[in-house]
C-alpha cells in the first residue's frame, strides 16, 4: 500500500510546526516519497520499494505570515499550498502546481462562509485527468486544430491531447508544471508565480518568460 504524507507548516506568528498525516504518495517505481518536518525546514525522503533510502533533500522554510502545506509529486518534486486571507474573512488557497486555485472562501451577508470555486480536496485529483479547475492555462487557451499553426511562413506541430487537436497548452501545459512561488506581504498579501517555458516545449517556438 502506498504511503502518503503531508507536512503542514504554520508560519503565521511562530516557528512552531505541526505534522498532518494524509492518504497519499507512491512513485511509479513502487517506492515512496515521504516528507518530514522540523520547525525551520522540511525534508523530502525517497525510499525504494523495499524501504531502502535512495536520497533525501532538505529545504529551508523562510519565515512568513502565509501558512503553507507541502506535499510531493510521484517524481519527488515538491508542491506547496498557500493560504491568503484578508480582514473581511475571505480566504484563498492555491498551490504552485499549475498555479491552481483550490478554493475561494468568502462570507455572505450573514457571515456564513462558503467556497465559491470549483476544485478538489487533494493533489491526487489534480494529477488525474481534470477539467482544468482553477489552473493557469498556457501557452494557449482553447483548441488549435490538428495541433498545427504557421508563424512567419513556418509550420509548427504541437502536442495533441484532444481528439487530434491541441488543447490548453498540450500534454504538459502550464496547468501541469510547478511554478516558482514568491509571497508578497505588507498592506496587501499576494502570491507571485513565475515560470519559463523553454523553446519548443510542447512544440511552441521561442522561450516564454511568464510571471
Amino acid at each position: 500500500e502506498d504511503l502518503r504524507w503531508m507536512v503542514a507548516i504554520d508560519q503565521q506568528d511562530t516557528d512552531n510546526a505541526f505534522m498532518e498525516q494524509v492518504d497519499a504518495a507512491g512513485t511509479p517505481d513502487g517506492g515512496v516519497v515521504v516528507i518530514a518536518s522540523e520547525p525551520s525546514d522540511y525534508r523530502v525522503i525517497k525510499l525504494d520499494r523495499y524501504g531502502v533510502l535512495e536520497w533525501n533533500q532538505t529545504y529551508d522554510l523562510p519565515a512568513g505570515r502565509i501558512p503553507r502545506s507541502v506535499s510531493a509529486l510521484p517524481d519527488g518534486r515538491i508542491v506547496q499550498r498557500y493560504t491568503l486571507t484578508n480582514a473581511s474573512g475571505m480566504r484563498v488557497r492555491a498551490i504552485d502546481y499549475g498555479g491552481i486555485i483550490l478554493s475561494i472562501e468568502t462570507p455572505d451577508r450573514d457571515g456564513n462562509m462558503a467556497d465559491i470555486a470549483l476544485g478538489y480536496d487533494d493533489l491526487d485529483a489534480y494529477l488525474a485527468e481534470t477539467p482544468y479547475f482553477g489552473a493557469i492555462i498556457g501557452r494557449y487557451g482553447n483548441r488549435i486544430a490538428k495541433g498545427k499553426f504557421t508563424l512567419d511562413g513556418q509550420e509548427y506541430t504541437l502536442a495533441t491531447n484532444n481528439m487530434g487537436n491541441h488543447l490548453h497548452g498540450g500534454l504538459k501545459g502550464f496547468d501541469k508544471v510547478v511554478w516558482e512561488a514568491e509571497t508578497t506581504e505588507g498592506e496587501e498579501v499576494g502570491l507571485r508565480l513565475h515560470y519559463v517555458s523553454k523553446d519548443m516545449e510542447e512544440g511552441y517556438p521561442g522561450n516564454l518568460d511568464v510571471t
